[in-house]
């Protein structure tokens, strides 16, 4: 019995033993695959335009306004003859739209489409009198100022003519639009001496201020507004060596301050420029000066001072 059981064990070690073991699982090696880079799409150029355009050809596109950064990449779009002859003043539109020029030789002027050259009407000749050639648009770009008169600037409808007799006590000199376009400032010279604030399209008088600081003239030749149009700028040409800027409240012409610039010895005043800063806390003014005694075929060196006020210690 005992050899029986001992056989039966050894049956079930040698069974065991003849049955193959199951091979473990052998890991496969693996690989991260590589990114296969998207070729760039090739780009189609796109037709070129031969600059500078000729007139009636309308400009390319211009998106990128100009800067310090980028301003040695400017490139001449268009070089148009111009039919309107020389050039007294120049204007452009707010929208970009409109280009103005005024020829104060022939007494003309002409309003083009900006962006082709092409002419939208003009007038031949400008019958409205003033000391100085003056354009400007309203601030919306509806309306247009040519000397001393209003006009449609989409299509030259007379909108108001002041008078511009010099034979008149009420005679303009000259205007500017208030910078929230609603009304225009008109300086009334010859006789009356006055500052006229009328609405925009001159249909009613709102305001009559006289134009005398102790005593004294203002004769305002150009008149310049600050951007919030509480002060009012105005040139005054004294003589030929001699020019003064009349700082003014544009609410009541109350006298701020006067700028006068004049000869020293050689030296006499030649033109001024000036501008308010964007957010009306400065004002610069450009005297440029001349040798009075030199012939002004001349000129070689024309000395140039900038001056900057802030405009918070003048009020």
């Amino acid at each position: 019995m005992r050899r029986l059981s001992a056989l039966i064990v050894l049956v079930f070690i040698l069974v065991a033993c003849a049955t193959p073991a199951t091979p473990a699982a052998t890991a496969l090696p693996t690989s991260t695959p590589t990114a296969t880079p998207t070729p760039a799409p090739s780009l189609t150029p796109s037709a070129t335009i031969s600059l500078p355009v000729s007139k009636g050809t309308a400009l390319p596109v211009s998106v990128e306004p100009i800067t310090p950064k980028n301003a040695d990449r400017l490139t001449l779009l268009a070089n148009w003859p111009n039919d309107n002859g020389w050039v007294d003043a120049l204007a452009v539109s707010p929208d970009g739209r409109l280009l103005a020029t005024y020829n104060n030789q022939q007494h003309k002027s002409a309003i083009l489409q900006l962006e082709t050259g092409k002419k939208v009407w003009s007038l031949d000749p400008v019958t409205n009198y003033a000391d100085v050639p003056r354009l400007s648009f309203s601030p919306d770009g509806a309306l247009i100022r040519i000397m001393c008169a209003i006009y449609k600037a989409d299509d030259g409808t007379l909108v108001h003519q002041f008078s511009t007799s010099a034979y008149l006590k009420d005679s303009c000199n000259n205007l500017a639009f208030f910078p929230d376009g609603t009304k225009v400032a008109v300086s009334m010279l010859h006789k009356s001496y006055e500052l006229h604030i009328w609405t925009v399209d001159g249909s009613e008088l709102l305001q009559t201020f006289p134009l005398f600081v102790d005593g004294e003239a203002v004769y305002g030749q150009q008149y310049t507004f600050s951007p919030d149009g509480s002060l009012l700028l105005a040139h005054e040409w004294v003589s030929d060596w001699a020019r003064s800027l009349w700082l003014l409240q544009s609410s009541d012409a109350g006298f701020v301050k006067k700028f006068v610039y004049g000869p020293a010895d050689r030296l006499g005043v030649w033109s001024l420029r000036w501008a308010f800063s964007p957010d009306g806390t400065l004002l610069a003014i450009d005297i440029t000066q001349a040798d009075m005694y030199a012939d002004l075929l001349y000129f070689t060196e024309m000395p140039h001072t900038l001056e900057i006020w802030r405009l918070a210690d003048m009020t």
